[in-house]
């Protein structure tokens, strides 16, 4: 405990501004406020009379108690109870004066010399504190437990990393945060190396403001790492896409459940293979788009299944236990130009925004923060596409650049704003210890004149601790809140007898929902890939003709390479229950089509139970690339103990691609 303090102590004066929920670890300004903070303080000079003279008696010391116990992550701010007045800084306050760190955090490794220090200079002359705070659109209000847990994390592995090896060895490595961004090409980093200055050598993905804001956290945090973000991004994937990768779990094996999820697919939710799905429903864009992200939202914040708990380990067997979802931030980069009418550019976030305030998760907008300095000169291409106003979704590396800082301050403002919301509020001593031995945190109903008198008709004094109702048609003043109190009741009667997740020393895995899936592109050594889906295929594979897994067009998939493809696979006594039949295609290949054909055969009387099938398309009307998830489900699903047989045929054209398959 002596070595940590002395490191904590040692580093304090080192450490540079944070830029992450808990980052505020990190800003050398926060950590001024402990050492200008004495541990004693003087009382008044108590004067007494003795042999009618003046005798001054020593003040004694008194010890200072904290606002927040030394393990809470807000401690650094060092808040004292003696001095109420103390306030939180703001997330402006404390970006502006840093500044030049924030220019030197922004370099690129591959920029070697840092040419791009004078256009990064530039971009945030116009990234005032006024614009960052314009971006930011909604706080997460029902979800300041998940911002607590995450500072928590941050904060425990910050501490552990200030101490000296010998130290570090009699711990359990505190875990990094797990962040997971789900999106398209914007976010892969298409097109991210167009800027005004001249090439940078490296790879989109790189160039991404993903990989940025890894690296710009890790710089601001003192070279610390703090977090871990996962990008899982695919190329015209949108919000309909992402709600089947998150039901299956369709990610890389080693993937943590994560503890923040931000949603970036706003482009591609505005794109013309949006509003072509929209149009074959015979729904107007914008009810399209409200549908998918309300059921997206309403997926990743439902508690998620058990977990296979890698800390419980008894007697050799894995036990389960209970999570929490993850904290939930959409992120909107769109400004156009799909659409050409501006009204109709604003559609995404006007829907977000109302989707972010009914359900409180949290809402940040690139696009709000820039717009005005896009459409007042729609040829610039700092903050958007190298060849607008001509139809360009993708934009250049100042926005990627631009949303790193955007983002960063947003997680700062999470973290000082959960700080100031946990700090109690100014009150009268004798009404705060009423208040307190009442149970009443925020000690406003001490102010009560009649404490005993109750005022009819109000509010429910708790919220309920689920999700509202479904935000649709159906739902109307009428109906809205037996809605509600219907499912509080049901989930009221649900008992669960598994304990809560720790995940303080591990991070839980995606639990595997599938027979048999892959998906391609997960990983950026794509010959590793198409050799561990040969792996995964191999076993199953009964024949195949004219089919071949390849990375042409830097998108890995298995590929029909003849009018004559077609491939058969067989899974006997399956080991999990399966209902559908998924194939992630890319519609890039006119006028071809493959037919698919899924059979389930018992394992009591081998008699075929269910049959489905389908045809895909291998293109659509608009000649625009796109990634669709094609399902089919059965009648009866396979039980454990079953045999399933998949057969794919090319039935027109002689080029086919499936970027990947889901039995689940």
């Amino acid at each position: 405990m002596k070595a940590q303090q002395g490191a904590m102590s040692k580093f304090k004066h080192l450490l540079p501004l944070g830029a992450s929920i808990c980052l505020i670890t990190s800003f050398g300004h926060l950590l001024q406020y402990n050492k200008r903070i004495d541990i004693y303080r003087s009382q008044s000079a108590v004067v007494t009379h003795n042999d009618d003279k003046q005798q001054k008696i020593q003040p004694q010391p008194t010890i200072q108690q904290a606002i927040f116990p030394e393990s809470h992550a807000c401690s650094i701010f060092g808040l004292k109870t003696d001095d109420p007045t103390q306030q939180i800084p703001s997330a402006t306050a404390l970006w502006k004066q840093h500044l030049s760190k924030v220019v030197n955090a922004t370099k690129h490794d591959k920029d070697g010399h840092y040419k791009m220090h004078d256009f990064t200079v530039h971009l945030l002359n116009f990234m005032t504190p006024q614009r960052l705070l314009q971006s930011t659109k909604t706080l997460p209000i029902n979800y300041w437990d998940r911002v607590g847990d995450v500072l928590d994390l941050m904060y425990k592995r910050w501490k552990w990393l200030l101490l000296d090896n010998d130290e570090k060895q009699k711990m359990i490595e505190p875990r990094k945060v797990t962040i997971l961004v789900l999106g398209g090409s914007v976010a892969q980093g298409e097109q991210c190396g167009s800027n005004p200055v001249g090439r940078l050598r490296v790879k989109n993905v790189e160039c991404s403001w993903t990989t940025r804001l890894q690296k710009f956290l890790y710089v601001m945090a003192g070279n610390k790492d703090l977090v871990d973000i996962r990008q899982v991004a695919l190329g015209g994937r949108n919000t309909r896409n992402a709600i089947t990768f998150w039901d299956y779990a369709l990610y890389p094996n080693d993937m943590p459940f994560p503890d923040v999820v931000i949603h970036e697919h706003s482009t591609n939710d505005m794109h013309v293979i949006t509003i072509s799905e929209a149009q074959k429903l015979n729904l107007p864009l914008e009810d399209y788009i409200l549908q998918m992200n309300d059921k997206f939202v309403r997926t990743v914040l439902t508690k998620p299944p058990p977990f296979l708990d890698p800390n419980n380990n008894n007697d050799g067997k894995i036990q389960q236990c209970e999570g929490k979802p993850p904290l939930l931030l959409y992120f909107d980069d769109y400004l156009g130009n799909e659409q050409r009418k501006i009204s109709q550019t604003l559609s995404f976030g006007q829907i977000i925004n109302s989707l972010s305030t009914y359900y409180g998760f949290g809402f940040i907008s690139y696009a709000d923060a820039v717009r005005d300095l896009v459409y007042t000169k729609t040829t610039e291409f700092w903050f958007s596409s190298h060849s607008w106003p001509k139809r360009q979704v993708h934009p250049g590396m100042g926005m990627h650049i631009t949303s790193t800082w955007i983002l960063a301050f947003n997680f700062l403002n999470l973290a000082t704003t959960y700080c100031d919301i946990m700090k109690p509020p100014i009150i009268a001593a004798k009404d705060k210890e009423k208040s307190e031995s009442s149970g009443n945190y925020f000690h406003v109903l001490s102010l009560l004149r009649n404490k005993t008198s109750e005022v009819k008709y109000g509010p429910l004094k708790k919220r309920p601790a689920l999700l509202p109702p479904q935000l649709d048609q159906n739902l109307t003043l009428d109906n809205i809140s037996e809605l509600w109190q219907d499912e509080k009741r049901k989930k009221e009667k649900e008992t669960t007898l598994l304990p809560q997740c720790d995940t303080a020393k591990k991070s839980l895995l995606m639990s595997n929902r599938c027979l048999f899936s892959w998906v391609g592109d997960m990983i950026e050594d794509n010959l590793q890939t198409i050799q561990s889906v040969k792996e995964q295929m191999d076993p199953f594979l009964l024949e195949e003709k004219d089919w071949k897994l390849s990375n042409d067009e830097k998108k890995m998939g298995y590929i029909a390479t003849n009018t004559t493809a077609s491939f058969a696979m067989k899974f006997t006594n399956i080991n999990h229950p399966v209902e559908t039949v998924n194939f992630i295609v890319i519609n890039d290949y006119k006028g071809s089509m493959i037919h698919v054909n899924a059979s389930i055969i018992a394992s009591t009387d081998l008699m075929i139970r269910s049959e489905s099938s389908m045809d895909i398309m291998g293109f659509n009307e608009k000649h625009a690339k796109e990634i669709v998830v094609h399902e089919l489900i059965f009648d009866t699903k396979a039980n454990v103990g079953d045999t399933l047989r998949i057969n794919v045929q090319l039935k027109s054209g002689n080029r086919f691609k499936i970027l990947g398959m889901a039995f689940c």
